[in-house]
C-alpha cells in the first residue's frame, strides 16, 4: 500500500520478500516507461535517488529506489547478508516490473548487490550501472590487515581490542545509523527497533 507524497518525494510503497517487508520509493512515470531500479549504498536510503529521479523525469523514465533491508523504512532483520540483499532486490524487480527487464543502478553496497543479482538473474537486468565500487570484489583486500584472530594468544590485548571496537561501534551507531526524525530516511543497525 503506497502513501501519497509530494511528487518530488515520490510515493512510498512496501512489498513482501520472504519474511521481510522492504520499502521503496516510486518517483513516478508511466507503466510503459523504461524502468530504472536504484540500490543505495551502506548508510543510504531510497530517497538518496530523488535528484536523479527529478533529472530523469523529462526523459520519460520510471525511477524506483529500494530501501535495502536494514535501511530506511524497510524491515531491519537480524540477517543482512549479501544473499539476503540479492533476494530482496530480485523480489522487488519481480514485484514492481512483473519480471520485465530493468536498468539496475547500484551505488557502493548497492553496486555489489546489483553485480551479483545481474550475474544470477540476467533475465531481469537489461543494463547495469555501477557507481563507487570496483569491478572486482575481494572478501578481504590484499592491503588490509586481517586482524580477526590477531589477539587470540594475548587475552589482555583481546580485551583492549574488544573495548575499543565496542566504543567505535557505539559511536558509529549513534552518529551514523540513526534515522533522521523527519521522514525516517536513515539507517538502523540490523534488529534494532523502528522508532
Amino acid at each position: 500500500m503506497a502513501a501519497p507524497l509530494d511528487l518530488a518525494e515520490g510515493v512510498r510503497g512496501f512489498f513482501q520478500a520472504g519474511s521481510v517487508r522492504p520499502s521503496y520509493v516510486d518517483f513516478g512515470g508511466s507503466d510503459e516507461a523504461p524502468i530504472l531500479v536504484a540500490l543505495h549504498g551502506h548508510f543510504g536510503c531510497a530517497r538518496n535517488f530523488a535528484p536523479l529521479a527529478e533529472a530523469m523525469r523529462p526523459h520519460s523514465w520510471r525511477v524506483l529506489a529500494l530501501d535495502q533491508r536494514g535501511h530506511g523504512w524497510s524491515d531491519h532483520p537480524e540477517t543482512c547478508g549479501r544473499v539476503d540483499y540479492g533476494r530482496d532486490a530480485e523480489a522487488f524487480i519481480l514485484h514492481i516490473a512483473k519480471g520485465r527487464p530493468v536498468v539496475l543502478l547500484g551505488h557502493s553496497l548497492g553496486g555489489v548487490n546489483a553485480y551479483q543479482l545481474a550475474a544470477r538473474r540476467a533475465d531481469l537486468v537489461k543494463a547495469l550501472i555501477i557507481e563507487d565500487v570496483g569491478a572486482r570484489i575481494d572478501p578481504l583486500p590484499a592491503f588490509a590487515l586481517d586482524c580477526r584472530n590477531a589477539f587470540r594468544r594475548c587475552p589482555k590485548c583481546s580485551r583492549l581490542w574488544n573495548r575499543e571496537a565496542s566504543a567505535v561501534t557505539a559511536t558509529s551507531s549513534t552518529v551514523f545509523m540513526k534515522p533522521k526524525a523527519a521522514g525516517n530516511s536513515g539507517s538502523r543497525l540490523p534488529g534494532s527497533p523502528v522508532p
